[in-house]
């Protein structure tokens, strides 16, 4: 046991002395190296992370980052608000669920967006066919507003809704326990390519959103040092596709065609746009709950400012 100590007290000095190097080689001597635990559901939402990680963006900047995987973005953000965490990164519904219960977070930047992340999928040939049974999704999260949005949509009502993890819908799907699900990639990839089923919400636009969240008091420097590391992985994605592909492979351990396929699905860029601050306030509309917070008080534009001016278009 002497001896694991020993290994990992030598270990986090060295890795000190690395970061001070790094940082005085930077001209940036005045700042101390900070550490970061960054909490993130699964998924290709994460390949900026992945690709800074890997290439060294992090130790650039002066920060050891962490990232630590959950069974979804709500999850992580939960570990945020309770302090395990420095930074989540989650989707739009879970903030807004949050933003009623409190306002000691921030929105620092949003970090990726797509309309073909979530799918609803189901076994029948249309929605209609959903009446009277059951669909599965992860209550609470993003999937469950685009499905009770197509649902409304579709003007049914008689459908009951199941919580299910994520990582169990293709198999209550495929054993009928549901008769549709509302999942994220790349499960709705394997339930596409493994089951015959049916996209039940094409007809219906959604841009998906992961945010970084934090709480208000949450060092502004380390914030913005992380956000600069994340420009530069996301540039190297649009400038080199297949490494960024080769990261993605080995983190998520999928086949070459599945990560070629979904890739194509996300624009990895930072933002905050009026967009965002729309889908806060009609999701906070769906909850029915009130009184609508302010999202604009909630949503933190100084940071990303000063690391990408022309990524904020806020009013």
């Amino acid at each position: 046991m002497r001896v694991n100590f020993i290994r990992a007290t030598i270990i986090t000095l060295l890795m000190k002395t690395l970061l001070l190097l790094l940082v005085f080689i930077g001209g940036c001597s005045s700042v101390d190296p900070e550490f970061l635990n960054i909490g993130v559901g699964t998924g290709l939402t994460n390949l900026p992370l992945w690709v800074a990680q890997d290439n060294g963006f992090f130790l650039q900047e002066g920060l050891t980052v962490s990232v630590e995987e959950f069974a979804s973005g709500k999850d992580a953000m939960n570990t945020m608000l309770d302090g395990t965490v420095d930074i989540s990164l989650t989707a739009s519904l879970p903030i807004v669920i949050k933003s009623f219960e409190r306002n000691d977070f921030i929105v620092l930047a949003s970090f990726v967006s797509s309309s073909h992340d979530i799918k609803v999928l189901g076994t029948g040939k249309s929605i209609s066919d959903l009446k009277g049974k059951k669909v599965g999704l992860p209550i609470g999260t993003t999937p469950q507003f685009l499905m009770e949005t197509c649902l409304d949509y579709h003007k049914l009502t008689d459908v009951e809704i199941v919580d299910v993890r994520p990582q169990d819908t293709f198999n209550e799907l495929k054993n009928d326990n549901v008769h549709a699900v509302a999942v994220w990639q790349p499960y709705a990839f394997e339930i596409e390519r493994d089951i015959d089923v049916t996209d039940y919400c094409s007809e219906v636009y959604y841009r998906s959103t992961l945010s970084f969240v934090g709480l208000k008091h949450i060092n502004k420097e380390a914030v913005r040092r992380f956000l600069e590391a994340i420009h530069k992985a996301n540039t190297f994605i649009r400038e080199h596709p297949e490494e960024a592909k080769a990261i993605a492979r080995k983190h998520l351990q999928l086949d070459k065609n599945v990560i070629d396929e979904l890739v194509h699905y996300y624009n990895y860029q930072l933002f905050l746009d009026e967009q965002l601050l729309q889908t806060f306030e009609r999701e906070a509309k769906w909850t029915k709950k009130s009184p609508v917070p302010d999202y604009r008080a909630i949503v933190y534009t100084d940071t990303l400012l000063t690391v990408e001016p022309n990524a904020v278009n806020i009013n």
